[in-house]
């Protein structure tokens, strides 16, 4: 692990491997960057490949609620990049990191050579804001983190059970501030709005199983989509191997030399 200066603080970073273009990964929310462990190695058969934990995550700078918006985090990610000296590279995230990983491809589409979203969130806008406002409400009230909890749990049915622990593990140390912060960013961004702003490629690798109306894949169903069957929301944990492949062959397709 190495750390890079960030503007909430440190960002711990794995860097490693070699060959253009670089891959930058980002993680889910109560997630860290060792949920892509191996996706890493896959990935640097081939590429450099990067993943960091983004702040209140992992071995990050703590976050703030109030200072811990969707463009916060995706300064996290242009942190890393810059400090690496990544002039160009493929993007990659997962669920709320999958969002993130959308800002930052909107704000600089000239330096994301290929975009891979995996099971990303569409946008909010079926659920009554009132509901969305006390989700993040109890979030940030909760204590005990059982709430949160359980709404993971939901996810984990299909899961197997070394993901389910690992999912739980790093929930658990992710504070509410982190919690509240991701969720309000999340509720309030349309993902299709960012589509809008970067021009380049798209994939989204999805859970098969994955059928809810707010998914970006239900939302715009002309993308790019590679389903991974029998995985949870976690892919890259439960179907590794199937995962690295779709991801593998999309980030090929883009490696032409700029």
């Amino acid at each position: 692990m190495i750390e890079v200066k960030g503007k909430a603080g440190p960002i711990a970073v794995d860097d490693g491997g070699t060959g253009e273009p670089a891959c930058l990964l980002v993680h889910s929310l109560g997630g860290r960057r060792s949920f892509w462990a191996s996706t890493l190695v896959a990935l640097r058969e081939h590429h450099r490949a990067i993943a960091l934990d983004l702040r209140g995550h992992g071995a990050s700078a703590p976050a703030s609620f109030v200072a811990s918006g969707l463009d916060d985090f995706a300064d996290d990610v242009l942190s890393v990049a810059d400090a690496l000296g990544l002039a160009r590279f493929v993007l990659i995230g997962h669920s709320f990191g999958a969002t993130v990983a959308l800002a930052v491809a909107a704000r600089v589409p000239g330096r994301v050579v290929a975009l891979a979203l995996v099971d990303p969130a569409g946008a909010f806008d079926q659920v009554p804001v009132s509901t969305l406002e006390a989700f993040i409400d109890t979030v940030l009230q909760d204590d005990s983190g059982a709430f949160v909890r359980a709404a993971y749990e939901a996810n984990l049915e299909r899961a197997t059970p070394a993901t389910r622990e690992s999912v739980l593990f790093s929930l658990a140390a992710t504070n509410r501030d982190t919690l509240g912060a991701g969720y309000t960013a999340l509720f309030a961004t349309d993902a299709r709005a960012l589509l809008l702003h970067y021009p380049g490629p798209v994939r989204l690798i999805v859970d098969a199983a994955n059928d809810s109306p707010m998914s970006l894949h239900a939302q715009v169903p002309d993308l790019d989509s590679v389903p991974v069957q029998g995985a949870s929301h976690w892919l890259m944990l439960d179907r590794p191997d199937d995962f690295a492949l779709a991801l593998k062959e999309f980030v090929h397709a883009h490696s032409v030399p700029q």
